[in-house]
């Protein structure tokens, strides 16, 4: 990732903090809320 996207990507993320009521989850977070929410299912 060059120089320009990571500031990109940085500013995002700063931006999206400025929210108190927007989640910046983990991916051990995300995986946590599904299994609590839709149980360990897998699809198939």
């Amino acid at each position: 990732m060059g120089p320009g996207r990571i500031r990109a990507l940085r500013e995002f993320i700063k931006y999206i903090k400025s929210f108190d009521d927007v989640w910046m989850a983990r991916r051990d977070e995300i995986a946590e809320f599904w299994v609590k929410n839709f149980g360990k299912q897998v699809p198939g």
